[in-house]
This record gives C-alpha cells, structure tokens and sequence, in this order.
C-alpha cells in the first residue's frame, strides 16, 4: 500500500528541533575539495528543504567556518551542532569507505523529544575512489548532503524510491524533495495557522445589513436639513 512506502520518524520519541530555523555549521577542512566547492554542494543540499510552504522549517548555513574537528564532534564535544565535518578515517569509524559517502550520527534528544545534538560526516578518506568526495559529482554530493540533513532533522528513510529519504542516491539528478518529504518535513515541522493576522484565517468580516445602516442615515438625513436650515437663515441676515 501507499502507506507502506511512506516517509518514516527517525525515532519514536523524535520530535525535531526546536526551533524551525536550523542553522548547519561546516567544517571545510581535510574535505579533498575546495571551500567554495563545498560551500556550494552544503547550500543546495540545505536549500532543498527549504520553501515548503506548508512547513515552518528555514536551513541555513553558518557564514563562518567551524573549527570542529570529525573527532570533537564524535566525542560530543561540539559546541556548534548541528554540524557537517569530514573525515578521513571512515574505515577506523566503522563505515565503508568505497561505499559510504558519508553519515548523520550522535543523534541526541531532550526531555521533550527535541534534538539536540546531530551532525554528519562526510568521506574523505584517501584511496576511497568510489565514494570520498573528491571522485563524487557535485550533483551526488549534494544529494547525499540532503538526505542526511533529512536525518539530522529526525525524518527516516522512505520506501518511496523517487524520495530524498529513499536509502539510495541512484537515478536522481539533483537534491530536489518529493511530496513525501514534504509530507515528512510538514509533519515535524508544521507550520503555525495563525503565523500571519493574530486572527488567522478565521477571521471574522461583518457586513452590515441595510436594517442595521438606518440610525447612520437618519443621522445623515437630520444633519442635511439642518444644514439648509442653518445657510437659509444666513441669507435671510444678509437681505
């Protein structure tokens, strides 16, 4: 069924961030590609989940680099998540490196359900030939990037195949989101009825009825003819 392939909760108790401006800081260094380049691949891949329309979720990149290291971050030590770093050791990390291109990870949740703590790692590891960044597209790198994002923003993975969250980059052309994503993003990231007129979209319009109008126009038709009796009395002064 349709439901079957829906988008998926990363988590039953995740309820995404609190806020619904999410700011991703980057750490361009040991990443085999220029700053520029990855600057442009992070902004595509967060730009993707932007505009919902239905959804109050605004990404951004943090203008200034972020000096977190892949191992501070690991060790929860970054004080600037939710963060993108890259690493060059993704065997030692447990992950493939001929396979992964990179990772969202130490997901962390409050109380509340809120995230808290998130970040991905991307491949740089020398002599990963089929997946470290510098032999991806950038078309491939901002996919990646956009599917993880997904993750670090609590959304799982989707069975639909032609969604972002679908677990394979494959067949897709660019980091543009489906209706499923959308539903997904929507879902945690609702956007407020009542963000516009303190009334929302309910506000009430009277409309007066010409019943109610009568008092006004028999004011109105008093103040005539008091007029005219008022300037016929000046002419009768002045003759």
């Amino acid at each position: 069924s349709t439901l079957a392939n829906a988008w998926t909760h990363l988590g039953t108790n995740v309820r995404g961030w609190s806020s619904g401006e999410v700011v991703f800081s980057v750490n361009p260094t040991n990443c085999g590609i220029s700053e520029a380049a990855l600057y442009d691949v992070v902004d595509r891949a967060l730009n993707a989940w932007n505009g919902v329309p239905t959804s109050k979720l605004r990404l951004s990149r943090n203008p200034v680099a972020s000096t977190t290291t892949s191992s501070d971050f690991l060790d929860f030590l970054a004080t600037d998540a939710p963060v993108i770093v890259c690493e060059t050791n993704m065997t030692g990390e447990g992950a493939d490196p001929q396979s992964i291109p990179g990772f969202m990870t130490n997901l962390r949740t409050n109380a509340d359900g809120n995230i808290t703590y998130a970040g991905i790692v991307l491949n740089a590891e020398p002599g990963a030939n089929n997946a470290n960044l510098e032999n991806l597209s950038s078309s491939e790198i901002s996919i990646t990037l956009a599917h993880e994002i997904g993750h670090a923003l609590g959304i799982g993975h989707s069975g639909v195949q032609e969604a972002l969250m679908y677990y394979s980059i494959s067949n897709k052309p660019d980091a543009v989101i489906t209706e499923d994503d959308m539903d997904a993003v929507t879902a945690i990231y609702p956007k407020s009825d009542f963000s516009g007129s303190p009334m929302g979209c309910a506000s009430v319009h009277h409309e007066t009825s010409p019943r109610e109008q009568l008092p006004e126009l028999a004011f109105l038709a008093l103040f005539f003819v008091s007029l005219v009796f008022v300037v016929k009395v000046l002419a009768g002064a002045r003759s």
